[in-house]
């Protein structure tokens, strides 16, 4: 959840390898009567973290100033 708030791109890599070995660990060391979350959920929202932190290359983050900028001089 950090990854998605701070846009930390090997933070969120990291939550989603783990998440996946929580999943794939799953079987192994789940009590029978336990009733915490699937961990299937940790690993959409460790995707959901990577995709946001990704998300300036598809929604670039732009300046207002810069959209404003003057055009430099040109001489004749």
């Amino acid at each position: 959840m950090v990854a998605m708030f701070m846009r930390n791109k090997p933070l969120a890599w990291s939550s989603l390898l783990l998440a996946v070995q929580s999943y794939l660990n799953e079987p192994l060391i789940k009590a029978p009567n336990d009733d915490a979350q699937p961990a299937i959920f940790k690993i959409v929202f460790a995707v959901i973290g990577v995709l946001i932190s990704y998300m300036d290359l598809v929604f670039p983050n732009t300046n207002p100033q810069a959209r404003v900028q003057t055009p430099a001089p040109t001489e004749t």
